[in-house]
């Protein structure tokens, strides 16, 4: 575990003498480099004991390049099974699929932080801190998936009809859960008032009572997924863990209201610059989406397997949090505001490892040539 607060440190040292020293307009640029930097390398050159689903996607190229991905289709979605069939007829080694699904995925996620932050350091720090990174490392195909539906994100702020629904359909070839996230277009065009929000939580515990009910229709209908009734998806069980990740994401909602509706000196902010806007539509729509993966947490608790769904929706904490607090005028309620937020999501990352270690599993890390 030294390694896990080995990069914690780097990461808080790193914001701090960059972020510190002189009003440099690249160290936005540099920090993201420095730190997404070492994870991506972290990512692409980790062994096959690093991450829960290493080795599987090792076994999936190493099929490919033997017999094509004919046998495979059955089993996984199609997108990622031609990267694989590429990757395999340029490279050898199996290492080869880790490194590019890792350039992708990494860059993908700095890309969006850059676009979609007021405060880049903190928002990386987030994304340590949560699963994100952890879960790129181990989930590829649906972290891929996530990285897509950035771009269907951009493209529904630009009212860009087409090129949301071919990100969303593209991002299914990878993971097919990705398809959830064609709700976000009917949602953006949803209010995000108090009545809002008490009527999708109202919901979510309408659905929770009847859950039960909802599955044997849906195992009726959908036959093919009668098995996952008997695996651990749907074991019913409520975890400690799911418990303190819907705290958590519950608490960035709520104070992203609090940020939205109760700071009086709130000024809308636009500030144009590749596609980059910031101001109260955006902030509405990723306020919808956390809200969305809230509800979706809180119906986990009866099947874990929604969780990876939540995913889609929660990520966007990501800025949400960050933007929050980076309205706040008052400088010393800003300072303060980060760092119980850096305590927080250390306490919360640090317990989740004790009491779930066999969670994605990436400590302790090895290369992939020891």
């Amino acid at each position: 575990m030294w390694l896990y607060y080995a990069l914690i440190f780097y990461i808080l040292i790193g914001a701090i003498i960059i972020y510190l020293n002189g009003t440099s307009k690249n160290r936005d640029k540099l920090y993201t480099f420095l730190i997404m930097g070492i994870l991506l390398f972290m990512s692409a050159f980790r062994s096959i004991n690093v991450g829960n689903d290493t080795d599987e996607y090792i076994a999936i190229f190493n099929e490919v390049k033997l017999n094509g991905i004919g046998n495979l289709l059955d089993r996984y979605e199609i997108g990622y099974l031609l990267l694989n069939q590429l990757a395999s007829t340029i490279f050898k080694s199996p290492q080869s699929i880790i490194i590019i699904t890792s350039i992708y995925i990494f860059y993908g996620y700095s890309k969006f932080i850059y676009e979609n932050s007021n405060n880049k350091w903190l928002s990386i720090y987030i994304f340590f801190m949560l699963p994100y990174f952890s879960f790129s490392m181990s989930g590829i195909r649906q972290a891929i998936a996530i990285v897509i539906l950035f771009n269907a994100y951009k493209y529904l702020k630009l009212q860009r009809k087409l090129s949301f629904l071919i990100s969303v359909i593209l991002a299914a070839t990878f993971h097919n859960t990705a398809i959830i996230f064609i709700l976000a277009y009917p949602i953006s065009k949803i209010k995000f008032n108090y009545r809002t929000i008490c009527a999708t939580l109202s919901a979510s515990v309408v659905l929770y009572v009847s859950f039960h009910i909802i599955i044997t229709i849906s195992i009726k209908l959908f036959p093919r997924f009668q098995y996952y009734l008997q695996g651990v998806y749907f074991n019913g069980e409520i975890r400690s863990a799911s418990i303190i990740n819907l705290i958590l994401y519950l608490s960035i909602l709520l104070f992203g209201v609090i940020s939205r509706y109760g700071v009086k000196t709130y000024k809308d902010k636009k500030e144009k610059n590749n596609n980059k806007v910031f101001n109260k539509e955006t902030e509405k729509l990723e306020m919808l989406f956390l809200l969305v993966g809230v509800a979706i947490m809180f119906l986990s608790l009866k099947a874990n397997i929604l969780d990876r769904i939540a995913m889609y929706f929660n990520v966007y904490s990501i800025v949400i949090l960050p933007n929050s607090i980076n309205k706040i005028n008052n400088k010393w309620h800003r300072i303060m505001l980060i760092i119980s937020t850096v305590i927080i999501l250390f306490i919360y990352s640090t317990t989740i490892k004790i009491i779930r270690p066999e969670w994605q599993r990436i400590f302790p890390y090895t290369f992939f040539w020891n």
